[in-house]
């Protein structure tokens, strides 16, 4: 906050020069903001995912997360990537021309650097069929310019 006088004003959002000068007020109407330029892709449950939503540039490019999510968003914003020793092992197993059928791809922290990984004619299988996982994965897969996955709206298990 800025005082000039007996006046005192916050900053505008132009003259702050990073994400962390900005106050938890600037953060809600920049939520806000996105929401708004996707309002037209669905109905209100989609403003009330994206008040709960982060974007950033991690490890392994652009996610959008939640930022209330105790285990996969909170080990994103503190370590900037999920689940790393898995990823790493899976890399090592499989060659980089392969396929690979992911089962509850969640948001596509796995997703987004496996695609990456299978950059010599490899394909991804995603399935995720809970529908706000879903968008973020599609958001994910799109902000990453990822072309070799296929996402389907299928729940997958052992049980009829």
């Amino acid at each position: 906050m800025i005082t000039k006088g007996n006046k005192s004003r916050t900053p505008s959002l132009e003259t702050r020069r990073s994400t962390t000068e900005l106050c938890p007020l600037d953060l809600y109407v920049l939520k806000i903001l996105a929401f708004l330029k996707l309002s037209n892709r669905e109905n209100s449950i989609w403003f009330e995912i994206m008040a709960n939503v982060l974007k950033q540039k991690l490890k392994h490019g652009i996610f959008s997360f939640y930022d209330n999510d105790k285990y996969v968003g909170k080990s994103l914003s503190e370590y900037g990537e999920w689940s790393e020793t898995e990823v790493e092992l899976i890399k090592e197993l499989v060659p980089n021309n392969n396929v690979i059928i992911e089962i509850g791809s969640n948001i596509g922290t796995h997703t987004v650097p496996l695609a990456k990984h299978l950059s010599n004619g490899g394909k991804i299988y995603a399935f995720e069929p809970q529908s706000q996982n879903r968008k973020l994965l599609e958001q994910n897969i799109k902000d990453n310019d990822i072309e070799n996955v296929q996402i389907s709206k299928i729940a997958i298990s052992s049980k009829e």
